[in-house]
């Protein structure tokens, strides 16, 4: 069972940013995007008094994708004392195994779920509206410490690996 993810911030008034004016191409993509994520079940409508603007950054492919800026949140955010493990740590362990298999859990990150506070501090302004995400989105600086969408998959040999990997689909599916 997943531990919800929270947002826990410094006490003081909250985060409230205007929306951003964007240009007619970029601003129609983030119109379709509100309105995929609203109609897909990803976000909704908020009533919420933080509000972060949102941001389209082009990929390499000419598409664009729909980001939140963050950054005044993440200021307010109290930070986890929790250390990332040394380096040497899982790189030990990778010069054990034989058997490689890389998983990508694409988009995994919205089956994560948020409480009430992380669902309100996270919501973001467009000029249609305020919303805020159902489940954990990108653009909190402590993302990487919630959740990880790449696996690495280690074994010795076949039949070791044939078996991590019955036991990896069990979890995720």
């Amino acid at each position: 069972r997943l531990v919800p993810h929270d947002i826990i911030t410094h006490p003081g008034a909250p985060v409230k940013q205007h929306p951003r004016r964007m240009a007619g191409e970029k601003q129609q993509h983030a119109d379709q995007k509100i309105h995929d994520s609203l109609h897909g079940g990803l976000a909704q409508r908020s009533h919420s008094s933080w509000v972060s603007p949102i941001v389209m950054v082009r990929k390499k492919d000419g598409t664009y994708h729909l980001c939140i800026d963050y950054r005044a949140l993440n200021d307010l955010t109290i930070t986890d004392a929790y250390p990332l493990p040394h380096i040497q740590d899982p790189l030990e362990t990778l010069s054990a195994a034989k058997w490689f298999s890389t998983l990508d859990l694409a988009s995994g990150y919205w089956q994560v779920e948020r409480t009430p506070r992380a669902c309100h501090a996270a919501a973001f302004c467009t000029r249609t509206g305020l919303f805020e995400w159902n489940g954990m989105s990108f653009g909190k600086w402590e993302i990487c410490l919630a959740y990880l969408d790449n696996i690495i998959v280690l074994a010795r040999d076949v039949s070791e690996m044939l078996q991590q990997l019955g036991q990896v689909f069990n979890k995720v599916q």
